[in-house]
This record gives structure tokens, sequence and C-alpha cells, in this order.
């Protein structure tokens, strides 16, 4: 009886372990890759851009200790929106304060500073 037990249990096993295992030895196979089609194309040439505004400089001093903290640049836009420059801003626009238009495109991201853009082109507004 116990010898029946034992062949049964060892046959029942066998059975789950074929059961289990894939063609490839088990690795478990790549998602396909989805591509979404576009109508539009969708590269941009060096002097594209998505936005166009009007803002100013803005330049906030994080605390850092005794060693400083590095200036941190974001331009508030005329209609309240807040943009993250990086380090796309000019060095000569890096004056808080100053009135500008910028053309720029859209990161599509969000800092702790703001929405996140890349500047194509920057003027000083004469007004």
């Amino acid at each position: 009886m116990r010898f029946l037990f034992l062949s049964v249990l060892m046959i029942g096993v066998g059975v789950g372990m074929v059961g289990c295992e894939d063609d490839d030895g088990g690795a478990p196979e790549p998602e396909e890759e989805q591509v979404e089609e576009s109508d539009g194309d969708v590269s941009r040439g060096p002097q594209e851009h998505d936005l166009d505004f009007h803002g100013t400089i803005q330049v906030l001093i994080p605390d850092a200790g005794e060693g400083g903290g590095s200036e941190l640049y974001l331009i508030l836009g005329e209609d309240g929106t807040v943009y993250d420059p990086g380090g796309t801003l000019p060095e000569a626009f890096r004056v808080s304060g100053l009135r500008v238009r910028v053309f720029a495109v859209d990161v599509g991201e969000t800092s702790v500073l703001g929405r996140v853009i890349n500047i194509v082109e920057i003027r000083v507004r004469a007004d």
C-alpha cells in the first residue's frame, strides 16, 4: 500500500511539473511594443516651438547653509503659469525682473518649480 501511494504521488508531481514548464525554459515572453501612429510630423527643427508667451524672469536662491545655494531660474508667464527653463535660459537673461518674450518647446513634464520647457528663442521686451 505504501508503494502504491508513493508511486501515485510521484506520477502526480511529474505531471504537474510538465504542465508548468514553458517551451523556452520558463522565461516569460516579452510583451509586444505598442506604437501609436500619428498623422502629423512630430519631429522638431531647430527653430520650431509650441509655446509663445510673455513673462518675467524670477530668481530663487535656496538656502544651502554656509556655502550658499545655486540660483534657480523660472519664468512667470503673464497668464500666471510658472515655467521652468532648466539649463536652457541663456546667461544674459538670468536677471530677476527682466520682462521677456519666450518661444519654447513644452517638454511635457512638471518640476517643483513649474512647467518644464526648452527655450528655442528668448527676447527682452521693450514695453
